[in-house]
């Protein structure tokens, strides 16, 4: 359960992160109100705690990783949004059944704007999530370990 508040806050803070900046100190604070909790009942309120291996941490690990990724492509796809940054570009509709016009589509992904340091940062990490999965073994024998060396 404790994981589970924790991917609730991570993932939503990183998914509308960059527009709604205000989501990080909230995102803080909570975690740290998370943290001080669990501290305090681990302390004064829970029994023993039954022995554990350490797969529940592993997998979430494994989870987390992502988000870096899905920050950096939907913060890129935010800022690279035109009625937040040119706002001469929003299309006003007649009656309420029309849907929005946002000019906002795939085509305008090669268009040098404020976006593209992020995409080119998203493409990059992209690649090494890549070649780290495909030349694992590779890279272990080469002597570049990615996290336990011993697994």
């Amino acid at each position: 359960m404790k994981y589970s508040a924790m991917f609730n806050v991570v993932f939503v803070t990183m998914l509308y992160g960059v527009g709604i900046p205000m989501l990080f100190p909230i995102a803080i604070f909570n975690l740290i109100i998370q943290w001080l909790v669990e501290r305090y009942a681990m302390a004064y309120s829970y029994p023993k705690p039954p022995s554990l291996d350490d797969r529940l941490t592993k997998n979430a690990n494994s989870i987390l990783k992502w988000c870096p990724m899905m920050f950096l492509f939907n913060g890129y796809w935010m800022l690279n949004n035109q009625q937040m940054f040119k706002p001469k570009v929003i299309t006003l509709i007649p009656t309420s059944n029309v849907q929005m016009e946002t000019n906002h589509y795939w085509n305008t992904v090669g268009d040098v704007d404020q976006a593209i340091p992020v995409l080119m940062i998203a493409v990059i990490v992209c690649i090494l999530f890549i070649l780290k999965s495909l030349c694992k073994k590779n890279l272990r024998a080469w002597g570049f370990a990615f996290g336990n060396p011993l697994v």
